[in-house]
């Protein structure tokens, strides 16, 4: 759990193909006047928060690292977009939504990243894409080197999931069972 209260929070447009969609965003610390390079936080999912990645906000007061966390596109606070085909939610959407983020805030030129699950995947995604001058540094964890190798794995797991979650977790996907992902609404406070 957080030690310390957001500096900031709220919405930044993104636009993709032509429509504008929102990126909710919370931002720890003082971007601006810090002397450390700003942390950037990417959930896993696809349907996760960047709630349970939270305690990550104590590298504010104890090391005087700025942390920002957002909800990606689909995800959570963001924009939920319905009725696209499944081609639309490719790695692109991510890393460019990601690239919007950075120039929001003006540390394209300085910043890290840090990825858990599908936000590792991203991390790299972006690096490989975008070879930003300006990343710093990566950290991953509990991430899959391949797509269609976290795919495999989560799809043995899903089948070990009660019937109703794999059903509900299906239909995300698109399958007969399901992968994973976050059921339920997001609370507001974890």
């Amino acid at each position: 759990m957080a030690t310390i209260n957001p500096t900031e929070e709220g919405t930044i447009d993104f636009t993709y193909q032509g429509e504008t969609y929102q990126t909710w965003y919370k931002v720890y610390g003082d971007i601006k006047n810090s002397s450390r390079t700003p942390l950037v936080v990417l959930h896993g999912g696809p349907g996760m928060s960047h709630d349970y990645l939270i305690p990550m906000s104590d590298l504010t007061p104890l090391a005087n690292i700025p942390t920002i966390f957002y909800d990606q596109v689909g995800n959570a606070r963001s924009t939920h977009i319905k009725d696209k085909p499944k081609t639309f939610w490719s790695a692109e959407i991510f890393v460019e939504e990601l690239e919007n983020l950075l120039k929001h805030f003006g540390i394209s030129e300085s910043f890290d990243l840090y990825g858990h699950s599908w936000g590792g995947i991203l991390a790299t995604e972006f690096e490989v894409r975008k070879q930003p001058a300006g990343l710093r540094k990566t950290g991953a964890f509990q991430h899959s080197r391949s797509v269609l190798a976290l795919e495999r794995v989560n799809e043995t797991v899903g089948a070990n999931f009660p019937c109703r979650y794999s059903r509900s977790l299906g239909k995300w996907y698109g399958r007969s069972r399901a992968i994973s992902s976050c059921i339920g609404k997001v609370p507001r406070r974890v």
